[in-house]
């Protein structure tokens, strides 16, 4: 095993819950363009892509595959640090290797950081995602993504869909709007 500490503590982003991080792991299999799979199943959350996996650099804040996955490629990180600062267990396999966060005294920066131990694995692509949390924290993530929850659409030029109140922005919803339809 090889362990990680990473100088960020768990209060950043603390208006970050489970289900923002849950979006954040969602929105990266989404946009892999890959056959992806989600399902929830004894209290955990199962997402996967087929992709080719997640190479190490992609760890190192600034080194995302910024348009391939995401527009900044931090999200991940960033749902890990929430996730183990909700102390929920997670684990990431991908190409390679397995991953999962805590947060942890750092005796470096004596303070609680996030650490991510990393163990290698004979997978050879794709990535796969074990989160655990509640039937209704999965499904109300979900059902934020028009791709995994389909609604119709009256105009799909205009992005009007046939769900009133609702504001979609590439196809995740965003906020409630006091309308008689929904848009994207």
């Amino acid at each position: 095993m090889e362990r990680v500490e990473y100088p960020i503590s768990p209060k950043y982003i603390p208006n970050w819950s489970v289900g923002e991080a849950l979006r954040e792991l969602i929105a990266n299999a989404l946009d892999t363009d890959t056959p992806t799979k989600f399902s929830w199943k004894n209290g955990n959350a199962y997402i996967a892509d087929s992709a080719n996996g997640i190479p190490r650099p992609y760890w190192v804040f600034g080194e995302g595959q910024h348009g391939e996955i995401g527009q900044f490629g931090e999200g991940l990180k960033l749902a890990m640090l929430v996730l183990a600062r909700e102390k929920r267990d997670v684990v990431v396999s991908t190409a390679g290797y397995d991953v999962a966060p805590s947060i942890q005294y750092s005796s470096v920066f004596q303070t609680n950081v996030l650490i991510l131990d990393y163990v290698q694995t004979a997978k050879i692509s794709g990535t796969s995602i074990s989160v655990q949390c509640s039937k209704a924290e999965y499904r109300e993530t979900k059902e934020r993504f028009l791709a995994l929850s389909p609604v119709k659409f009256l105009h799909r030029k205009l992005g009007i869909i046939n769900v009133s109140t609702k504001l979609y922005i590439n196809g995740v919803y965003v906020q409630k709007i006091s309308s008689l339809w929904g848009y994207n």
